[in-house]
């Protein structure tokens, strides 16, 4: 998989991503040469500067699925979480909250171990 980025119709960055997190409905990567953070979840891509990403995968974790969910008509309850847009949101059930905010513990990890390496 490789991070394309357009500007104005021109590429401005292709390149191998470091991937940080491949889970079944998730995957999270960082661009080596511009350094944004990809995270596409199923069939929706967010991008993010790294401390946009280190903010908001901080905000899910702490988190509370029981305290913030919502009672929806399929008689489920789920957690509306804002993105980066303000029309567009995840809504996850229980079990899908929960797989998301461990992805994105492990993300912040694996950023950090490669910020780590990366610095001399």
């Amino acid at each position: 998989m490789y991070f394309t980025q357009f500007q104005k119709n021109k590429p401005v960055c292709k390149t191998e991503p470091v991937n940080l997190v491949e889970e079944h409905f998730i995957h999270i990567s960082m661009c080596k040469c511009c350094k944004r953070i990809g995270l596409h979840y199923t069939n929706l891509l967010c991008s993010f500067r790294i401390l946009g990403f280190k903010s908001f995968a901080s905000s899910i974790i702490r988190t509370n699925f029981n305290y913030n969910a919502v009672y929806f008509p399929d008689q489920t309850n789920r957690i509306i979480i804002s993105t980066c847009h303000q029309d567009i949101q995840f809504c996850f059930t229980e079990p899908e909250f929960y797989d998301f905010q461990h992805a994105m513990n492990e993300a912040l990890l694996m950023l950090e171990v490669h910020i780590a390496i990366q610095e001399p």
